[in-house]
């Protein structure tokens, strides 16, 4: 990769590289109102700064530096998920940045201590894989004036947590069903290791435990990944007795298993309906178009980020409250 010049942050800011190159020597007047313009280019840009000179130098409000720290795979999830963070920052003085962690090869304390010396001052994480005592792990070794937040849900949170309702999504779903008539149901799961799958089971069952004429009829166990629901299909197919409608725990499962049914002639959701959940944008543009308990993105950013302003401020300590981001469900022609 090529190193940024001071002629890519003038391209970018509009500004002569006299001005520029002054600005980052720390030679420009204290109150022009470029420094503030040329400084958040430098940093969007990787251009090398010594931050902490310039802002010696300058009384300039910079953004905030923020890391979202994930275990990244190439999915419309996590496309959706870093645009709703990178929406909500825009309306904020905060900068968030995506970084990619592999929790088998690297220990996440030294990662986040680097991140630190390059100037990041908060990390949003979501790590589904990570063990919950590492969380207090990290409290305790951190500095104080590091923040830092999850947003997925824990089950003994020793961190404030910001997440989706997602028992709520799965008794939104069992509800929804119930009211179109449908009253042979069937679920495919999450992973058991992961406690929003779990919570997503809990409200679907607990929705179906309380109507006599609800039946739980049929299940499959996945791993929220994409075979699963080819898989998922195959056991549906197999069944002897059918449930008449399906909650798929995610939408990548929900996809797989619609496209797998509709090929083999399956009339959805006249034979059978199917229900996701996240209402990722690839919902709207299958057919049929998928129902899907939607999550909204850009609300969790701005919890989060607003979490993080208020910890960075020394106005809140780690809790470990949990904050409910409310969903709702988008219902197209798959239910």
């Amino acid at each position: 990769m090529e190193k940024t010049t001071l002629q890519d942050i003038s391209d970018y800011t509009g500004l002569s590289i006299s001005t520029i190159s002054r600005i980052l020597r720390g030679e420009s007047g204290p109150n022009s109102v470029n420094v503030e313009k040329t400084i958040d280019a430098a940093i969007k840009l990787k251009y090398p700064l010594n931050l902490n000179y310039l802002k010696n130098k300058y009384q300039f409000n910079s953004k905030t530096r923020i890391a979202l720290i994930t275990t990244f795979f190439p999915s419309e999830f996590y496309a959706t998920l870093f645009s709703g963070l990178t929406e909500a920052s825009d309306e904020t003085r905060f900068d968030v940045s995506f970084h990619h962690i592999n929790l088998s090869k690297n220990n996440l304390l030294d990662y986040i201590k680097v991140l630190i010396a390059n100037e990041i001052e908060g990390a949003i994480l979501f790590l589904p894989t990570m063990d919950e005592n590492l969380y207090e792990n990290l409290i305790q070794q951190l500095p104080s004036n590091f923040a830092l937040i999850s947003v997925l849900p824990i089950q003994n949170p020793t961190i404030d947590t910001i997440t989706f309702d997602s028992y709520g999504g799965g008794y939104l779903v069992a509800q929804h069903f119930h009211q179109k008539g449908y009253l042979d149901l069937g679920i495919v799961n999450g992973p058991f290791d992961r406690n929003e799958s779990l919570l997503r089971k809990n409200g679907f069952q607990d929705y179906i435990s309380k109507h006599e004429e609800l039946n739980l009829m049929w299940s499959y166990n996945g791993d929220f990944e994409y075979m699963d629901g080819f898989s998922a299909f195959a056991k549906y197919l197999s069944s002897k007795n059918k449930p008449r409608a399906i909650f798929c725990a995610n939408d990548v499962m929900c996809m797989s298993f619609l496209s797998k049914a509709t090929e083999y002639g399956i009339k959805i959701p006249d034979d059978l309906a199917l229900t996701g959940f996240d209402d990722l944008p690839m919902c709207k543009y299958v057919h049929p178009a998928m129902t899907s308990v939607k999550t909204d993105y850009v609300a969790l950013g701005r919890k989060a980020l607003n979490v993080l302003k208020s910890k960075l401020s020394g106005e809140e300590h780690h809790s470990g409250i949990q904050s409910l981001i409310p969903v709702s469900i988008s219902k197209r022609a798959s239910s």
